[in-house]
């Protein structure tokens, strides 16, 4: 068997040849590479002084800007969180109050019933009572008339069994002694 070897290039030469493409193509000219450089450092000077600080001022400016609305914003929120909160506790104490101003007007109501049936039954007893005066009242007159044609009746009767005309004394006495006759 054969081997095939293969050589290791050397640190010179392989540093050798970086040396050649950094001569040949990154910096031809050391002259002008330290003009580039220099030239390059001062439009990053420039640049950093006249634009990265202002743009820099702007985007903090932006930055605090932005941390505040979310600041105001996380306060309006809890604002009204709170608003909400109260609004319930409005709400739920007007639900009570409604409840209680429906169970108030409920027994009164209730007590304005009560109050009309008692009424009603008070003037219901006045009736029958009215009624019943009235009907004794009636019962009375009926008994007084009957009473006068019964003394009528008896008047005539008298007359004609006495052949006679009964003065007006003696006709009230024979009268009433008949009627307690006819009552007892």
């Amino acid at each position: 068997m054969e081997f095939n070897l293969i050589t290791l290039a050397t640190f010179d030469e392989v540093i050798g040849g970086f040396g050649e493409f950094v001569n040949q193509y990154l910096i031809p000219d050391p002259i002008m590479f330290l003009i580039q450089l220099c030239s390059t450092a001062v439009i990053f000077i420039i640049v950093s002084k006249f634009f990265f600080k202002p743009v820099r001022e702007i985007l903090k400016k932006r930055q605090e800007h932005i941390a505040n609305q979310i600041k105001d914003s996380e306060e309006a929120k809890k604002k009204a969180l709170e608003h909400e909160n109260t609004s319930k506790q409005y709400i739920e104490e007007a639900k009570k109050e409604s409840n209680l101003i429906i169970e108030q007007a409920k027994r009164q109501a209730e007590l304005h019933k009560e109050k009309a049936l008692k009424e009603l039954d008070e003037e219901i007893k006045q009736m029958k009572l009215r009624t019943q005066d009235e009907i004794e009242r009636e019962k009375q007159a009926a008994v007084e008339d009957i009473k006068k044609q019964i003394v009528d009746v008896a008047l005539q009767a008298s007359e004609v069994v006495l052949n006679r005309e009964v003065n007006q004394d003696d006709n009230t006495r024979l009268v009433n002694d008949f009627i307690k006759d006819i009552v007892n």
